[in-house]
C-alpha cells in the first residue's frame, strides 16, 4: 500500500474549503487578548534611549519660569510707578511754566499792537490834507460798492486811484493834471496796473482806510495749549527682530506622545526666526506693532518604531509670515500685554524618518493663521534706541493638513504652535 503524505492531503482539503468564519470569532479573540499587559511588557523592554520625557518636570520648569517672570514685571512696575509720580509732577510744572510764558508773550504782542495803533493814529492826524481827502474818497467808493454798484467798474476805479496816488508821490507834485498830460504817464500807468491786477475789491480798504481796525486787539484769539493735540496715530520706529522658539506641530503623533502607554516619544525642539518690525504709537499710549518674518520654521521631532527599529523622525514646516500686534500698556508705558494675529504662507513641509527624506508639501495647505498672546518689555538704550524682549505664545487656528490617499483631512487635525522669546531692537523717530 502506497504511503499517503498527510501534508499533501491536508493541503487539498484546506484548498477546497471556502467557508468564512463567523464575524464574532475575531471579536472574541480580541476580547481574550490582554493588550494592556502586552504593551506594558514591551514598554519595560525598551532601550534607555526610548525613555519618555517626564512632562511633569517640564511643566514645573515652565511654571517656575512664569512665576519669576511675573515677579520681575511687578517689581519693575512698582519702580515705574514711583518714577512716574515724579514725572507727572515735573510735567505739571512744565505745563504751568508754558502757560505763564505764553501769557507773557500774548501780553507783549498786545502792547505792541496798541503801540502800533496809536502810532498810526498820530500819523493820520499829522498827514497832509490831501491824504485825508483821499481816505474819505475811498470810504465813499466803498459805500457805493455796498449800493449794488458794478464790481468790475469799481475795481478799475480803485486801481486807477491807486496808480494816481503812487505816481503823485513819485513825482512829488501837487498839480497832478500836469502829470497826466505827460506822454510817459500812460506807460507808467499800464505798468503799475499790470503789477496790481488782479486785486481784491477790498484791498484798498484793508491797507489804507481800515488798517488800524483790521486786526482789533479783542479779536486776537487766546492761545490754549490744550488745542494742540497729537495725531491719533503716528509712526514711531523701525527695527529688526529675532527669536528663540520652542516649536510644536500638534497632530495625531504629538497628541499620542502624551499618553504614557504610547510608543511614540516627542522630543522638545528649538528653532530661530528672523524678520523686520515697525511700531506706530496711538494717542492713548497703545502701540500697533507690525512684523514681517522672512525666515521662519516650525519643527517637531519624534522617536517611534519603524521597521522594527526605534527611529527618529524630523518634521519641518518652513514659511514666511506677517503679524500685527496691539501692545496694551500694563501698569506703565514700558510693560505691554500682546494681543496679536499672524498670517503665514507655508513654503515647504519636509519629513525625515530613519534617514529617509520625504517632501509632504502636497499634503498640507499653503496658508495658516493664528493668534498670539504675550508680554513685552521696553528698555531704553538711548533716547532714540530701545531693546524690547517679549515672551510670546502662538497657536494656529486652522487645520493645515489637507489629506492624502491614505488618511483623510479630518483624521489628522494639524496645527502649528510655539512658545518664543523675541528680541527686538528699534530706532525711534520720536522720543
Amino acid at each position: 500500500m502506497a504511503k499517503i503524505s498527510f501534508e499533501n492531503l491536508y493541503r487539498k482539503i484546506v484548498k477546497g474549503f471556502n467557508d468564512n468564519p463567523p464575524e464574532s470569532v475575531w471579536q472574541n479573540i480580541q476580547d481574550e487578548l490582554d493588550i494592556d499587559e502586552v504593551w506594558s511588557q514591551l514598554d519595560n523592554q525598551l532601550p534607555s534611549s526610548a525613555t519618555k520625557t517626564n512632562y511633569s518636570s517640564v511643566r514645573q520648569i515652565v511654571n517656575y519660569a512664569l512665576f519669576f517672570l511675573l515677579i520681575f514685571f511687578f517689581k519693575n512696575n512698582s519702580d515705574q510707578q514711583l518714577s512716574s509720580s515724579y514725572l507727572i509732577a515735573d510735567n505739571n510744572q512744565e505745563t504751568l511754566l508754558l502757560e505763564e510764558t505764553t501769557k507773557k508773550e500774548i501780553d507783549t504782542e498786545q502792547e505792541k499792537d496798541e503801540s502800533l495803533i496809536a502810532t498810526n493814529k498820530e500819523i493820520e492826524d499829522t498827514e497832509a490834507p490831501t491824504k485825508k481827502e483821499l481816505i474819505q474818497k475811498k470810504s465813499i467808493d466803498q459805500n457805493k460798492v455796498s449800493e449794488n454798484s458794478n464790481p468790475t467798474q469799481i475795481l478799475d476805479n480803485k486801481n486807477n486811484d491807486i496808480v494816481e496816488k503812487i505816481i503823485s508821490d513819485l513825482t512829488k507834485t501837487e498839480n497832478f493834471e500836469d502829470v497826466k498830460n505827460d506822454e510817459s504817464y500812460s506807460s507808467i500807468q499800464n505798468s503799475i496796473l499790470n503789477y496790481l491786477n488782479p486785486i481784491p475789491a477790498d484791498f484798498e480798504s484793508i491797507l489804507i482806510v481800515n488798517f488800524p481796525e483790521a486786526l482789533p486787539i479783542d479779536s486776537i484769539p487766546s492761545i490754549n495749549t490744550s488745542d494742540y493735540k497729537n495725531p491719533f496715530i503716528k509712526f514711531s520706529g523701525i527695527g529688526a527682530v529675532g527669536n528663540m522658539k520652542n516649536s510644536w506641530i500638534i497632530n495625531n503623533a504629538t497628541r499620542a506622545s502624551f499618553n504614557n502607554e504610547s510608543l511614540i516619544n516627542t522630543e522638545i525642539t528649538y528653532t530661530n526666526d528672523f524678520g523686520l518690525s515697525s511700531q506706530f504709537t496711538i494717542r492713548s499710549q497703545q502701540i500697533i506693532q507690525l512684523s514681517y518674518w522672512f525666515r521662519a520654521r516650525n519643527t517637531q521631532n519624534y522617536f517611534q518604531y519603524y521597521n522594527a527599529n526605534y527611529s527618529r523622525k524630523e518634521f519641518i514646516i518652513t514659511y514666511q509670515s506677517f503679524s500685527i500686534d496691539l501692545l496694551q500698556p500694563l501698569f506703565s508705558t514700558n510693560n505691554y500685554l500682546i494681543f496679536g494675529f499672524q498670517l503665514a504662507k507655508i513654503g515647504s513641509v519636509e519629513e525625515t524618518l530613519a534617514g529617509n527624506f520625504s517632501d509632504l508639501s502636497n499634503n498640507y495647505s499653503d496658508w495658516n493663521y493664528g493668534v498670539d498672546l504675550g508680554l513685552q518689555k521696553k528698555f531704553k538704550l538711548h533716547p532714540k534706541l530701545s531693546f524690547q524682549p517679549a515672551l510670546r505664545f502662538h497657536y494656529g487656528l486652522n487645520n493645515i493638513f489637507v489629506g492624502n490617499e491614505f488618511v483623510p483631512r479630518e483624521f489628522d487635525y494639524t496645527r502649528p504652535a510655539s512658545i518664543s522669546l523675541d528680541f527686538r531692537f528699534f530706532y525711534h523717530f520720536i522720543k
